[in-house]
Parts: C-alpha cells; structure tokens; sequence
C-alpha cells in the first residue's frame, strides 16, 4: 500500500510548516503576554493561506479538504509547536457550520475576518457530552438561552459562540454572537498558555435562524474528527520533542562525555521513536478507513487518541527529563509543547475516558 502523500498534501504540508514555523519561541511567549494573547493578524494570514477553507466543503465555499488533508495541518502545526489555534477555533467551527450548511457567518470565518468558539463543556458534565443543562426557550421571535458553559477555548477572541444546548429536550447548537446583550466571558489562562473563557447566558434573546440544523449524530462526529486531528497535533509535537532532545544529549556532557553516549540514554530515545511509529500506524489506519459517522468509527477513534496520548505523555517527559529544569522554562520551548500534549490529550476525553469507550467494541 502507497501511503506517500500526494503533490497537494505535499504543498499543505511545506505551506503550513513554513508558516508556523515563523516564529521564534521568544516571539510566542511576548505574543502570549499581550492583552488577547495572539494576533488578529497573524489569523488572517493563516486564513489567506487556505488553512481554515481546506476544513469546509466546495459547496460552502471552501477546499473540500479530506480529514487526511487536515491532519496534515495538525501535525505540521505540532511540528511547529504552533501557538495558533487552528484545531480549536478554525477546524471545529468550520467543520459545524460547513455541516449545517450555514451561509451567513461560514464566509467570515473561511476569510478569516471572523474567528468562532465552541461552547460545549459545562460544571460536573465531564467528558458526556449527552448531559446538557443550558437551555433555550421557544419565544415568539426565536429563543431565550439561559446556562453557562467552561473550558471554551479561544473564547476571548471569539465573535461568535457555537453553543450546544437543549431545545425541547432535544440536542441543538445555536450560533450567538459574542457581543450579544446577556452573554459574560470570563477570561483565565490554560495549560498550553493560551486562554479560554467560561462563558454564561444571562435571558439572551436569539432569532430562529441561530438554531444550526445539526443532529447529535453530527456533532459527535466532528468531535471524533477533532480527536484524531489532535493526535495528528500531538505526533508532530512528540517527532519534534525527539528531533530536539536528540540534539541535546549530543551537547549536553557528564563525567566529560556527552550524555548521549550512555546506553540508558540511548535506549529511551530509542522506545520514544519506536512509539512515534507506532503512533503514526494507528493515525493511519483510521485515517484510511470509511469516514462514516457510525458509532463503531467514533470508538475506535477513541482507542487510537488512548493510544496516542499516552505514549506523546511518556515521550514528553522524557523529553523534559534530559534537558533537566531548563525543559520547563519557556526559553526551551520544550516544556510548551508538554503542555500543548497536556491539552489535547485531554480534549474530549482523557486516556481513561477514551479507554472506556474503546471498551465498547474492543
């Protein structure tokens, strides 16, 4: 079987290396420490490239990109230990609206002049995504939404919160736009040194047309998509966590020799690239199999972010083990990408909740 890519993942992948790769560590950590933490600008560039359309189909204006195009992105953005938040506020949003054929707003955000949210998490719910407890209300000109949601990555920079709420007891996303009157953000800094916000609904009045057509059926299938595109990330993360401790220990000297030289050294270096491999074969397969939204799919997709997260959490720390208290400075830049796999191995489930659900139909 050929698994090179092809002439035009190979331009995604140059592109999208390039591109992510322009900026120093220095340069991310001052961009971390402005008021938004990343650039408006620097968003609109990424959007020129093609990176947010390749996520939406032709019909909709975009790239029609496959899953494998955008896990070429992934792994290219983890390669560059990027500080853009393309997984959380291009791919999934996009991915939404692009489902729920959306007109109105899908070409702002394609054009990156508009940058979207997910607002899904909320107190006690964990990883079940079934247990809604902000609600909409019909009105006689749409809806009222009341209820407050966490964890909703980018939010800060968000001009729009893609919602997941209960209608009539029945799942559904609604599309608001942040500077909606009711709607409170509240900004605070996670792992990664990115920002999230939690975000509450207070009596915020929405048209009919905010309801997207999405079924839960659908929702739960870009989440899925979402965790292998985050082991695409967390593979490029680990292969440049090796590429750079493998430097290292050629530097690095004790007793007058470099500590590359001893074989228990060696021989870790040697387990973190054969799980880089092993990792690569599990993306693989399912990225080669049928992108159905069965639930079969769903779980072993589930079974594969088990599998990669736990092996890009030993890579990580070993990595951060040989280069000693400075691999957690932000200087090395190698403790930003621990805590980038910290992130992603946990969005939408942990090790042991994607473990259980593997469980399923192992």
């Amino acid at each position: 079987m050929n698994f090179d890519l092809s002439d035009n993942q190979e331009l995604y992948k140059a592109t999208a290396r390039k591109f992510f790769s322009t900026l120093s560590v220095a340069d991310k950590v001052t961009m971390r420490m402005t008021a938004d933490g990343y650039s408006r600008k620097r968003w609109e560039e990424l959007a020129q490239l093609g990176m947010i359309m390749l996520a939406a189909s032709e019909e909709n204006g975009g790239m029609g990109g496959s899953l494998t195009d955008l896990a070429v992105i992934a792994e290219a953005a983890g390669a560059g230990c990027a500080i853009d938040p393309w997984l959380e506020n291009a791919v999934i949003p996009t991915r939404l609206l692009d489902e729920s054929n959306e007109q109105t707003v899908l070409p702002e955000i394609l054009a990156g002049s508009k940058i979207a949210a997910i607002a899904f998490a909320e107190t006690a719910s964990r990883y079940n995504l079934d247990r809604i407890e902000t609600k909409a209300d019909r009105t006689s000109s749409g809806y009222m939404l009341n209820g407050r949601k966490q964890f909703v990555l980018g939010g800060h920079i968000a001009d729009y919160f893609l919602v997941t709420t209960s209608i009539d007891d029945e799942f559904s996303i609604l599309l608001v736009p942040a500077k909606t009157d009711g709607v409170q953000t509240f900004a605070y800094q996670v792992a990664d040194g990115s920002k999230a916000v939690e975000v509450e609904f207070i009596s915020v009045e929405l048209p009919v047309e905010a309801r997207l057509d999405l079924s839960v059926q659908t929702f739960k299938h870009v989440v899925s998509e979402t965790n292998l595109l985050a082991c695409a990330e967390m593979i490029g993360l680990c292969q440049l966590l090796l590429d750079e401790t493998l430097e290292y220990v050629k530097q690095r000297e004790q007793f007058g020799v470099s500590i590359g030289s001893f074989q228990v050294v060696q021989h870790a270096l040697v387990d973190c690239y054969a799980a880089i491999e092993q990792m690569r074969s599990i993306l693989l397969r399912n990225l080669l199999e049928h992108p159905d939204q069965s639930i079969e799919r769903q779980l072993d997709i589930s079974g594969a972010k088990a599998f990669v997260a736990e092996r890009a959490d030993f890579i990580a720390r070993n990595s951060v083990q040989y280069f000693g208290a400075m691999g957690i400075t932000e200087e090395a830049g190698i403790g930003s990408a621990l805590k980038r796999i910290m992130l992603l191995s946990r969005l939408f489930g942990d090790v042991p909740h994607c473990i259980a659900e593997y469980s399923r139909v192992a």
